[in-house]
């Protein structure tokens, strides 16, 4: 390896270990409270933590730490007010809803800055997940073993998320999509590892590290022996961290910055002639027939990232078509 590169992915990995090791130097009380929300009983620590939501009536910061009789459809509350003031929620504690059952769904307010170790750990339920850009630290292990887990979306444009810890989505076997925030800059070791039903990810400029096996790989269930998922995709820019990853995995690998999202001919412009093969393969699949596209064409026709290629991308690449005619 060349000496700047190996500087280079030194210098990513203590950025992923500064980030857990920050995530361990909070601060809290060691004494646990609670307040009710709704029908919900909330257990928090209070935290020295800084935030800019500690003014005016808000008197402390907490760290959420458990929650009883959460609802399926959980929305996790920014603030509550006690017999002592009010509060603002702005951790998610280590463990805090490990193995929780019932939780099909979480939404995160945008007073949370970091999530720790193993918060959402085996909640077997849980289908989708999505942070706000205000996360700026996650755990290890965070959604691990979440089965039914579906989607992730962690943070939208200004997103202050720099790395994915190691382990944080592994054995999510039914884990089809994610997004990945511009900003991030390192990925753990084994992050994805064993998400099977993941066919395609696609990776921000901004990585510099991906660690041992994070992506694209399961373990062969009758030989034991690590494996590319098959017809794994890794979609990124040319001379990243994503091709390097993938090339050295066996892994398929899309330069996004050449090939436009919809281009399934392959002719370098998404267009009618490629709206109206997504149509053709859409009529295929709806009845019964097995799709003529490859992996790749496939990754590429599912312009609205659904997972499916259907009459809705045909409409967003005529959509692309007409922008770029006009433009």
């Amino acid at each position: 390896m060349p000496e700047g590169a190996d500087l280079m992915k030194r210098r990513c990995a203590a950025i992923l270990a500064g980030v857990l090791t920050a995530m361990s130097a909070l601060s809290f009380t060691a004494a646990a409270l609670s307040v009710k929300v709704g029908e919900m009983n909330i257990k928090y620590e209070l935290s020295s933590k800084d935030s800019p939501f500690v003014t005016g009536d808000t008197v402390s910061a907490a760290v959420l730490i458990g929650v009883e009789n959460a609802p399926e459809a959980f929305e996790i509350p920014g603030f509550a007010d006690t017999p002592d003031g009010r509060i603002v929620f702005t951790s998610i504690g280590d463990k805090a809803f490990i193995g929780t059952t019932g939780i099909t769904s979480a939404v995160i307010p945008d007073t949370v800055d970091s999530i720790g170790d193993s918060a959402f750990a085996g909640c077997l339920s849980l289908e989708r997940i999505a942070l706000p850009p205000t996360v700026r630290m996650i755990g290890a292990k965070v959604f691990v073993s979440c089965t039914s887990l579906e989607y992730a979306d962690l943070g939208s444009k200004g997103s202050e998320l720099k790395a994915i810890p190691e382990n944080s989505f592994s054995s999510c076997t039914n884990l089809a999509g994610v997004n990945i925030p511009y900003g991030v800059v390192g990925i753990g070791r084994e992050a994805f590892y064993g998400c099977n039903a993941m066919k395609s990810i696609e990776i921000p400029a901004s990585v510099m590290f991906i660690g041992e096996n994070a992506i694209g790989l399961r373990t062969n269930r009758i030989t034991g022996d690590i494996e590319p998922i098959p017809d794994f995709i890794i979609a990124g820019s040319k001379g990243t961290a994503a091709e390097s990853y993938a090339r050295g995995k066996g892994i398929a690998f899309i330069d996004t910055s050449s090939t436009p999202m919809g281009d399934v001919n392959g002719d370098g412009t998404a267009d009618s002639s490629d709206a109206s093969n997504v149509l053709q393969v859409y009529s295929e699949v709806s009845t019964g027939s097995e799709s003529s596209f490859d992996n790749i064409q496939t990754y590429l026709a599912d312009v609205n990232r659904d997972g499916q290629t259907d009459s809705s991308d045909a409409s967003e690449i005529l959509a692309i078509y007409s922008e770029n005619a006009t433009s």
